[in-house]
């Protein structure tokens, strides 16, 4: 064993002299570098991939439960709607339902 712990020594010892040791250590300090920089260039790039992936997955989902809550409003709430709207069914609209309609349309999309 002793042996063995004398060969490591001495090619250490040899590599140290010729320059070969201050060669690999700046040659794993390049390494260590590159690596460095390779796995933040790699952590920005997935980052914005999963930015991406997650803003179309919550457009998807989103949309899905707007629809389900529309849907579900409207179920709830269609005989009162229909009670509400019955008389421009019934009797056509005049110029105040419509001028009514149109600024009730105006405040909602400034809401």
């Amino acid at each position: 064993m002793s042996e063995t712990v004398q060969k490591t020594s001495d090619s250490i010892q040899y590599a140290a002299q010729i320059g070969r040791l201050d060669f690999l250590s700046a040659a794993l300090a390049v390494l260590g570098i590159l690596i460095g920089l390779i796995a933040i260039i790699a952590f920005i790039h997935f980052r914005g991939v999963a930015k991406k992936e997650a803003k179309e997955v919550s457009r998807k989902v989103a949309k899905k439960a707007a629809e389900k809550a529309a849907n579900k409003y409207i179920q709830e709430n269609l005989l009162d709607i229909l009670t509400a709207n019955a008389h421009l069914f019934i009797g056509g609209v005049n110029d105040r339902d419509a001028d009514e309609i149109a600024s009730a349309q105006e405040n909602e999309e400034l809401s």
